[in-house]
């Protein structure tokens, strides 16, 4: 993953992301485990330690000032894809890091950020797909629009697969 070795600045991690794979510029680090709870990183950056509990809801509400960086692993945010959405579009300043194992999800979460006309490029090692998306100014309205819409189908196809 030497895409991952070129960030620089803060970063946050969302999922078990191995830090072997990240480079040496990175700033401040933070993690969130799979219960997106916040804790420090050992030995990478200026890590600092969030003391309560964060939901990826709630990700601007911790990072006011934004953040440079976020990478996550879709396997699992894939239940929150519409709250991700938002929040990292609202705090990120550089890039958005996902990495996935289906090509399926990659090409979901593709359309979902081609509505906002970003640019997305692909990368391939070993059997995952890592997607780099360039992020630029966002309307909030248009991403308040969107995670409604994305959480109503979310709900919708939730009920229809369980009656």
């Amino acid at each position: 993953m030497n895409i991952l070795k070129k960030i620089s600045g803060s970063i946050i991690l969302i999922g078990s992301i191995d830090s072997k794979y990240l480079g040496d510029d990175l700033t401040e680090v933070y993690y969130l485990n799979d219960k997106y709870s916040g804790g420090a990183s050992s030995g990478l950056g200026n890590s600092i330690d969030i003391s309560k509990s964060m939901f990826l809801k709630d990700l601007h509400k911790h990072f006011k000032n934004g953040i440079d960086n976020i990478c996550a692993n879709f396997d699992e945010i894939k239940n929150y894809a519409p709250a991700f959405l938002r929040e990292s579009l609202k705090i990120t300043k550089k890039d958005i890091y996902v990495i996935f194992k289906y090509k399926k999800d990659f090409e979901f979460l593709k359309k979902k950020f081609k509505r906002f006309n970003l640019e997305i490029e692909k990368y391939e090692f070993d059997k995952q797909l890592v997607m780099k998306v360039k992020v630029s100014k966002t309307s909030g309205f248009k991403r308040n629009i969107y995670y409604i819409t994305d959480s109503i189908q979310r709900w919708y196809n939730y009920i229809s697969e369980n009656i």
